[in-house]
């Protein structure tokens, strides 16, 4: 026989039938993915409730072969088992089930709600906002400060107009802060 002469012949013979059979056997021991028309409906109902039109066939069509193709990626990252090392799917199912779970919460009576904010006011509580003159004096500060404290307090008119205007109202210290720096709005707290 002139087959079993010829080394590399009989090597893709050989090869061939391993390829065959791991085929063979593989194919049995693949998962199939079956979808029922029910979840496809659902999913086309979703999609035009959302657009607020009838899907056509096309787009019909390309959301069947979306959903098989992630129904199979969700499939195959369950088996690998990418859920347990991915801190956020864990918490998403987490949550998930604590909402499964849970019966419905009875809404708090106002003694529980008057507790709570007692014990947490500081979360509730806003910063305090202050209100002020100001007066600028590009030239010969020290002497113009010091005529001002002489006044008691009072503004002079030989100073520069500020950009905001010589009144701010009602600021609090982090609006403050970006105006006239952290060393001010220390000093005025």
């Amino acid at each position: 026989m002139f087959i079993f002469r010829e080394p590399l012949l009989g090597f893709v013979l050989i090869g061939a039938a391993f390829y065959a059979l791991f085929f063979l056997v593989t194919e049995e021991n693949r998962p199939r993915i079956e979808v029922s028309d029910a979840q496809i409906e659902r999913q086309i109902t979703d999609r035009e409730l959302v657009l607020e039109r009838p899907l056509s066939e096309q787009e019909k069509l390309s959301l069947r072969e979306s959903f098989l193709d992630q129904e199979a990626l969700v499939r195959e990252a369950m088996a690998r088992g990418l859920y347990l090392n991915d801190g956020k799917v864990r918490h998403r199912l987490a949550d998930k089930m604590f909402y499964l779970l849970t019966e419905d919460i009875p809404a708090p009576s106002n003694a529980d709600l008057q507790t709570f904010f007692d014990a947490n006011s500081e979360r509730y509580r806003t910063q305090e906002r202050i209100s002020f003159e100001h007066r600028f004096f590009a030239k010969d500060h020290m002497r113009a400060a010091a005529a001002i404290k002489a006044e008691g307090g009072k503004p002079l008119d030989d100073g520069t107009s500020f950009y905001m205007g010589n009144t701010l109202e009602n600021y609090s210290a982090d609006e403050l802060i970006p105006i006239f720096g952290l060393a001010f709005t220390r000093m005025m707290g």
